[in-house]
C-alpha cells in the first residue's frame, strides 16, 4: 500500500454519483457499482460523508443531463464522478456520437459552473461488445462506436481540465474475469479496482493499477 500523508488527502463531505449502470449496478443485481465501493473508500476517511449515486441504469448521457444532472448540483457537492457513453454506442443501431458529445460537454459546463470547488472526475467505458453474444457487424458497429466515444469523452474531460481513467485502454477490460455473467457489466472486482482508481485520483491511494499517464 502506498503511504498517503493527510495533507494528501482530499477530506470529502458530500460525494455524488452521475452515470448509468456503470456507476449505479446492474438491474436486478446485487452487485454493487464502483460508486458504491468508492463512497466506502472516501467514508473510511470521513465517517460522516454524505453519499447520493444517481444513476441509473439504462441511461443515455442525455438522460443524465435531463434528469441527474439538476438533483446534483443542487446537493452541492465537493467530489462528482460521472461516466456515461456505452449506452449510446450499445442501444441505437446509429449511434449518435455528437448527441453523447454535446450532452457530455453540458454537463462538465454544468458541473464547473454551479459546484466549481467539486472535484469533478470522468473515465472512459470498456468495449461492451468484447464479450457479448454478438454478430460479427453488430460487435463492429458496437466496438466503432464505443471508440468514437471514449476519443469525444477524452476530448471533452481535457478542454475543461477534468481528470478521465483510461478504463477502455486497461489491460483488465481483456480478462473475462473482470465482467458479470452478462459478458457486459464489471465483476464485483472491476468495480472494486475502478472504485481504488478513482480514490487514487481524490488523493486516496491504495496500491492502485493506474498511473499518471493512464490519467487523460
Amino acid at each position: 500500500m502506498q503511504a498517503t500523508s493527510p495533507s494528501e488527502i482530499r477530506l470529502a463531505h458530500r460525494y455524488v454519483a452521475l452515470g448509468d449502470s456503470f456507476t449505479a449496478g446492474a438491474a436486478g443485481s446485487d452487485d454493487a457499482g464502483f460508486a458504491d465501493h468508492l463512497a466506502d473508500l472516501l467514508r473510511a476517511v470521513n465517517p460522516s460523508l454524505d453519499y447520493r449515486n444517481l444513476a441509473k441504469a439504462g441511461s443515455l448521457t442525455s438522460d443524465i443531463v435531463a434528469r441527474q444532472l439538476g438533483p446534483a448540483v443542487a446537493a452541492k457537492p465537493d467530489v462528482v464522478t460521472i461516466v456515461c457513453g456505452g449506452n449510446d454506442a450499445l442501444l441505437s443501431v446509429r449511434p449518435d456520437v455528437h448527441a453523447h458529445l454535446a450532452a457530455f460537454e453540458r454537463a462538465l459546463e454544468i458541473v464547473g459552473e454551479q459546484v466549481p470547488d467539486a472535484a469533478l472526475v470522468t473515465a472512459t467505458v470498456p468495449d461492451p461488445a468484447r464479450f457479448l453474444p454478438l454478430r460479427e457487424r453488430s460487435a463492429a458497429r458496437i466496438s466503432n462506436a464505443i471508440n468514437q466515444i471514449n476519443e469525444a469523452t477524452s476530448a471533452a474531460a481535457g478542454r475543461h481540465g477534468v481528470p478521465c481513467l483510461d478504463f477502455a485502454a486497461h489491460p483488465h477490460t481483456s480478462n473475462p474475469e473482470m465482467y458479470a455473467a452478462d459478458g457486459y457489466h464489471p465483476s464485483r472486482s472491476a468495480s472494486r479496482l475502478a472504485a481504488e482508481a478513482f480514490a487514487g485520483v481524490l488523493g486516496i491511494h491504495y496500491g492502485i493499477q493506474f498511473d499518471s499517464e493512464e490519467v487523460l
